[in-house]
């Protein structure tokens, strides 16, 4: 009783999906025959099923198709999982008989169960970066004491009248109060402000009014080695970066050029920077502006972006032509917020499509940020990550509704075990967030430029025959906290050691250096500083533990090595091993102690004699026995 049945094949891109154009109708008297190689994807579907996912490339042929379609009464989607390369039509004809024995059997052999195959899947590890240090943060070094504190009251204020927002462009500072030095419990200076309504009382710190500062000279150029000693580990180990991304706010964005397209540039180049990416550029995101810990201050100018305009007009003055900063979504999204759920709804509807090029998954972005303000609070605490999160979406790209969840944690052993391609991609924001998202809130805060690895794990699933979702998307993330692969110097010995040159940048809405007590740098003034000096140790960018070991390898080739490692090492390695967490619990030296002692011959009147060139047979076969011995593990580690 059906008239028609129409054949869909998937587009050309990668990867196979039932997306494409109708190729003809067929008429059940006279069947074309369909040539599909063993491993393609063909989808047999109803004319609304076409309606509904024919992309607008094709719409010119839409109105005809769909007439004739219109006149079918075909099943519901069904799907046959075998791939699409190569197949033809042959332009023979088969017979209905033929046709419905071939067609029986591929029912039988290839439609799933459900009719809701994965489409795609991506292991995404994001390396997440503290940014350097900024003129804010050098506050808390603040020197100044009244009255000689008392002069500097008119900078202060003047820092507030430009306030983001004009909210404090009434408000005056009180004289009475000045800027008042740093305590033991408060690193910073203060002030007192007057004819404003704070929450949380009328003293702030200083630098709280230094709307979103830069990175001042010596952090720069720290970012610049940092970076020169993570890209390195990067090409060690074949991991090239997809994306890479900032906060809204300077000192992030800074950071992320100063560490990922400076040191590539230049004549010559800090670095060979060949085979690191497939994406040279850095794109500020939404939702991963810091905010401080709550009541810890009623004011935060620091962590608060300047406007586009502004922002923009600096880059270019810091950096040129070639600064290389791209603000995709500095226009149409909330540049202000923080909120890491929304953060991950993002990556993986946009973020990832984008950066690994799978267009056919990405929704329609204004369509998608409406649904995701809609759906989740501007605001969310971290108490309650890992809870799940799901919303929809009307999506005008996909002609239904787009779906993003949470899915259920795992470990990263798990994770390394997965088939997945993996996905890499940086971001550099702020200890803050990095430590209630990497560590549950608990300090210690990671030092500037150090970077930590946060995995997840990412799914995309097409239309469904019970859910009307265009792409569904499901993000996992690991349970565990993040590991630390590289570690920096400490904020604290890098303010110790700052002198006036480290500092000269620092000079709006705040003069830094007019707060600290600073000394120009002693010697030779092309060198570098104290403070930069101290990017230049040894082991000052530490790639830690199971870092240093290859990142190409599967789980169990590294644990593969690792013994042989182990087994391979001297007492002082062994316990250095074991320090790292690298050798095998219960192992300990003594079980691996006489590995490479020859054992004692056992031949009278031999012993200590040097074989003869050309000795008989029988002593051969006890030396072949005894280098036998020699490669058998030692008691304990051969079950290891």
């Amino acid at each position: 009783g059906c008239p028609h049945c129409y054949v869909f094949l998937p587009t050309p891109q990668p990867p196979p999906t039932p997306l494409p154009f109708i190729l003809k109708p067929i008429g059940f008297s006279k069947m074309t025959e369909v040539r599909i190689p063993s491993s393609s994807s063909c989808c047999f579907s109803s004319p609304e099923y076409a309606r509904r996912t024919l992309p607008s490339s094709h719409s010119s042929q839409q109105p005809s198709q769909l007439a004739q379609a219109s006149k079918a009464h075909v099943a519901p989607i069904k799907r046959l999982n075998v791939p699409a390369k190569n197949a033809s039509f042959t332009g023979k004809r088969v017979s209905f008989p033929v046709f419905l024995l071939v067609f029986s059997l591929f029912c039988l052999l290839f439609l799933p169960a459900e009719g809701l195959p994965v489409v795609d899947k991506r292991r995404i590890r994001m390396f997440w970066v503290r940014h350097g240090q900024s003129c804010a943060n050098i506050m808390d070094t603040c020197a100044a004491k009244p009255p000689h504190s008392n002069k500097l009251l008119e900078e202060v204020e003047a820092a507030l009248k430009i306030f983001p927002g004009g909210k404090l462009a009434a408000a005056t500072l009180s004289k009475e109060f000045g800027v008042a030095a740093a305590t033991d419990k408060e690193a910073d200076c203060t002030v007192s402000i007057e004819n404003a309504e704070l929450t949380g009382g009328p003293v702030v710190r200083v630098h709280d009014l230094y709307t979103d500062p830069t990175l001042t000279d010596c952090a720069r150029k720290q970012s610049n080695h940092a970076g020169i000693a993570f890209m390195k580990w990067l090409r060690e180990n074949d991991i090239v970066l997809d994306w890479i991304a900032s906060s809204f706010l300077m000192r992030a964005v800074e950071t992320a050029r100063a560490m990922f397209i400076e040191p590539c540039l230049g004549e010559p180049p800090m670095m060979n920077c060949s085979h690191i990416f497939r994406y040279f550029n850095v794109e500020p995101i939404p939702y991963m502006t810091e905010r401080a810990p709550p009541n810890l201050t009623p004011l935060q100018a620091d962590n608060t972006p300047r406007p586009l305009e502004e922002q923009v007009k600096l880059i270019e003055e810091l950096f040129g032509d070639e600064s290389r900063v791209v603000q995709t979504f500095g226009h149409d999204w909330d540049r202000y917020a923080q909120n890491f759920e929304k953060f991950k709804a993002l990556m993986s509807a946009v973020i990832l499509p984008e950066a690994t090029w799978l267009d056919w998954v990405e929704p329609n972005r204004a369509d998608f940020r409406n649904g995701l303000e809609a759906s989740l609070p501007k605001s969310m605490k971290h108490e309650d990550h890992f809870q799940n999160v799901s919303f929809t979406w009307k999506d005008s790209k996909f002609g239904m509704d787009g779906h993003y969840e949470t899915g259920p944690t795992f470990s990263k052993e798990e994770w390394l075990n997965m088939p997945d391609r993996i996905v890499n991609v940086v971001v550099v924001g702020h200890n803050q967030m990095m430590m209630e998202y990497c560590q549950a809130g608990k300090p210690p805060k990671p030092n500037n430029n150090a970077v930590l690895e946060k995995l997840f794990h990412w799914e995309a699933r097409t239309d469904t025959v019970d859910k009307s979702y265009g792409v569904r998307t499901i993000l996992r993330e690991m349970a565990e906290p993040c590991r630390l692969v590289m570690d920096a110097p400490s904020g604290a010995d890098s303010m110790a050691s700052l002198s006036l040159e480290d500092v000269e940048v620092c000079a709006a809405p705040l003069t830094v250096s007019n707060f600290l007590d600073l000394k120009p740098k002693e010697g030779d003034k092309e060198a570098p500083s104290k403070c930069e000096a101290l990017s230049l140790k040894k082991d000052a960018y530490k790639i830690q533990g199971e870092f240093t070991e290859d990142q190409r390898w599967t789980l169990r080739e590294r644990d593969h090595h690792r013994m042989l490692k182990v087994l391979d090492s001297t007492e002082e390695e062994f316990a250095d091993l074991k320090s790292k967490g690298l050798v095998p619990e219960g192992l300990e030296w003594a079980d691996l102690a006489g590995r490479n002692t020859p054992p004692s011959s056992t031949n009278e009147g031999v012993e200590g004699e040097d074989h003869e060139e050309g000795g008989d047979a029988e002593d051969d076969k006890e030396e072949e026995d005894d280098d036998d011995e020699l490669e058998k593990p030692a008691e304990g580690a051969a079950e290891l």
